[in-house]
């Protein structure tokens, strides 16, 4: 019973202790117009893209499972409904393979996007040549992304700007 008892002080207390309002004021926040300052910027969100490639809801496994699935290359002996749909072309939207891809797909785009901006946003003091590269090779991945969902999807909304993320959502 004395543990009962000590225990439930140290809950109240914890909780009365705990209840600290917290008074901060933000310093200041991210954007880009504060974030793209050098060329390296530009190329660290770049990259970014790379990495949302490189996820499983992408190149892991995101394209080439449904693809293999589809046909004759492999044989689906899963009874995982996501799986299954793909063998008699009965996908629907809310397959987990492409709601996932889709949306990676159009995160990578708004990241290449955000890269394309950033070097409007640099200075006049960085090399023209490498702004230039820069932003060739934003607009090269956002090009390649676009070119495996309009082989997989069709016409589909083509976005340039960084602020959507997901035209249907």
């Amino acid at each position: 019973m004395k543990n009962i008892i000590k225990f439930s002080a140290l809950a109240i207390l914890t909780f009365v202790v705990g209840c600290a309002k917290l008074d901060e004021e933000p310093v200041g926040t991210l954007s880009p117009e504060g974030f793209f300052n050098t060329i390296d910027d530009v190329n660290a969100m770049t990259d970014g893209t790379y990495g949302l490639m490189a996820s499983s809801n992408f190149y892991g496994s995101g394209l080439t499972t449904p693809l293999q699935l589809s046909s004759d290359m492999v044989d689906n002996g899963l009874e995982f409904s996501d799986y299954t749909e793909f063998s008699p072309f009965l996908v629907t939207p809310t397959n987990s393979f492409v709601r996932d891809f889709w949306a990676t797909a159009y995160q990578a785009i708004a990241t290449a996007n955000t890269s394309i901006q950033g070097v409007g946003l640099l200075g006049d003091d960085i090399d023209q040549e490498d702004k230039n590269i820069a932003e060739g090779e934003a607009r090269f991945v956002r090009g390649f992304l676009y070119y495996h969902l309009v082989r997989l999807y069709g016409n589909l909304p083509y976005i340039d700007s960084p602020d959507i993320v997901d035209p249907l959502a």
